[in-house]
C-alpha cells in the first residue's frame, strides 16, 4: 500500500533526469508541451522513443503537434507503426530491449497516445521488462471543441437549438467498433459488472452498454477540476444512462487524478468481489491511466476501447497544465 504522488511539470527542476522518455507524435499542439518544458528546464534525457502513426503523417495540421521539431540528434529513436498494426508491444519494442533493460528511470508522455496503445505499453514495461516505477506525463487541453451542429443527428430533441450547445462532441467521424485492449481481456466469468467512465460522447456510452450485457452498470463521472462546468455537460450528454442508474451507482472523481480513479474502481470491486469488471474509460486520459494501473493490479479485469476507422483528431483546443504522475506498479494505491 502506497501513497500516490502527482505534481505539476512546472515544479520539475534540471536536477531530474530520465534514461528514456517515451512519447507519441500526435497532431494537437499540446502533444509537444512536455517535450518543450523538459527542454526549457534543462532536464537530462538520455534517449527519446518517439512513436509515429502513419495515419497522422499526411495530416495537414501535423506540423503543430510534431515533437520532432524539438528533438534532434542520435538521442531520438523513431518507432513507426499504425492504428491497424497487429504487432504486440513485445515485437515493436524488441529492438529497444537493451535500452529499456538498462534504464532505471523511465518517463512516458501519454498525451499523444490513444488508450489502446499506451495500456499495453505500460503493461509491457512492467510485466516483461520488470520496470515497477515510472513517471507518466499528461498535458490537459485548455478546452474542448464542440461542433455547433451535426447533420442528421439529434442528441437531445427536447433541448432548444443554440450556437452554444455543447451536446455534439464526438471523436469519431465514421462507424465504431468496441473491443478489449490487447493484454486486458480479463478472466472468463458468468457474472459481470460494466463500469463506464463517461465522457462527452453519450452515444458511444450507450453503444457500449448495449454491446456488453452486464448484470450491473455503474457510471463514473470524471470532471476537470480546471473546468468544473463540464461536469454537468458530461451528465447531460449521458442522461439516458444516468436515468437508468440508481444514485448509488454513479460515482464522481477528478478527471486529472488517476489515483483517485483507481480508488473509485477499487471500491466498486469491493462491492462486487465475485464479478468480473468490464471497464470502458471513455473520459479524460488520466481516467484511463487510473484504469490501466487498476487492471494491471487486478488482471481479471477487462478494459474496453472504442475503435473508429476515421478519428476526429481535433477534439480539444490549446494546452492547459502538464502533470507528472509517479507510478509504482504492483502496489495498492491509497
Amino acid at each position: 500500500m502506497i501513497l500516490y504522488h502527482m505534481d505539476n511539470v512546472n515544479a520539475m527542476t534540471c536536477e531530474q533526469s530520465y534514461d528514456v522518455m517515451i512519447c507519441a507524435n500526435g497532431l494537437e499542439g499540446r502533444d509537444t508541451s512536455v517535450v518543450k518544458k523538459c527542454k526549457e528546464k534543462g532536464i537530462n534525457i538520455k534517449s527519446w522513443l518517439v512513436f509515429h502513426y502513419e495515419e497522422r503523417e499526411n495530416d495537414s495540421e501535423k506540423d503543430e503537434g510534431d515533437v520532432l521539431r524539438y528533438l534532434t540528434g542520435d538521442k531520438v529513436i523513431d518507432i513507426m507503426t499504425s492504428y491497424s498494426d497487429s504487432r504486440s508491444y513485445a515485437e515493436i519494442l524488441g529492438n529497444q530491449s537493451e535500452i529499456l533493460k538498462n534504464s532505471k528511470k523511465i518517463g512516458i508522455d501519454i498525451t499523444g497516445f490513444k488508450n489502446q496503445f499506451f495500456f499495453p505499453l505500460i503493461k509491457f514495461l512492467y510485466c516483461k521488462m520488470g520496470i515497477t516505477g515510472m513517471d507518466v506525463f499528461y498535458t490537459e487541453p485548455a478546452t474542448y471543441k464542440f461542433p455547433k451542429s451535426r447533420a442528421g443527428e439529434s442528441y437531445f430533441p427536447n433541448v432548444r437549438s443554440s450556437s452554444n450547445t455543447l451536446f455534439n462532441y464526438s471523436k469519431s467521424k465514421d462507424g465504431i467498433e468496441i473491443g478489449s485492449i490487447e493484454g486486458f481481456t480479463g478472466a472468463s466469468s458468468t457474472k459481470t459488472v460494466l463500469v463506464i467512465l463517461i465522457g462527452f460522447d453519450g452515444k458511444v456510452a450507450v453503444r457500449v452498454k448495449e454491446e456488453y450485457s452486464a448484470e450491473k452498470v455503474i457510471l463514473v463521472n470524471g470532471f476537470p477540476s480546471y473546468l468544473p462546468k463540464f461536469r454537468d455537460i458530461s451528465l447531460l450528454n449521458n442522461k439516458e444512462l444516468v436515468a437508468a442508474c440508481g444514485k448509488n451507482d454513479i460515482y464522481s472523481t477528478y478527471a486529472d487524478n488517476p489515483f483517485e480513479v483507481y480508488n473509485v474502481l477499487k471500491r466498486i470491486k469491493e462491492r462486487y468481489p465475485d464479478f468480473k469488471m468490464l471497464i470502458a474509460p471513455l473520459g479524460a486520459k488520466p481516467l484511463a491511466l487510473g484504469t490501466c494501473v487498476f487492471a494491471i493490479n487486478y488482471p481479471q479485469t477487462a478494459v474496453l476501447y472504442v475503435k473508429s476507422s476515421n478519428y476526429v483528431e481535433r477534439t480539444t483546443e490549446k494546452e492547459g497544465e502538464s502533470w507528472r504522475y509517479q507510478l509504482e506498479l504492483g502496489n495498492t494505491i491509497v
